[in-house]
């Protein structure tokens, strides 16, 4: 059996406030986190979870990681942005029901 994922509103609080630490590495696996979120949704494995996460926020924080001077978090941003747009094209623009 597959385990589903299980988070907290203080695990995306966390990410989202290391999104801005002053160390690039915190930025970049911040990112990374975000993405895991979003692809775990993605996949259906936090089918119960999708209505508490703030995908404005997630969405607005990698958005702000555009112009990072860091190569890691900008391709974190990428790839984040490429997740977070999947979302929107299948839950919001596609209508799936959760």
């Amino acid at each position: 059996m597959e385990k589903k994922w299980r988070w907290e509103e203080k695990d995306i609080k966390v990410l989202l406030s290391a999104v801005e630490d002053s160390n690039p590495g915190v930025r970049s696996m911040a990112l990374f986190g975000i993405g895991n979120i979003t692809h775990a949704i993605l996949s259906g494995k936090m089918e119960n979870e999708i209505k508490k996460v703030p995908f404005n926020r997630l969405c607005e924080t990698t958005y702000k990681k555009l112009d990072d001077v860091n190569d890691k978090v900008g391709f974190g941003m990428i790839l984040n942005s490429n997740l977070l747009s999947n979302y929107i094209k299948l839950y919001i623009v596609c209508d799936k029901k959760y």
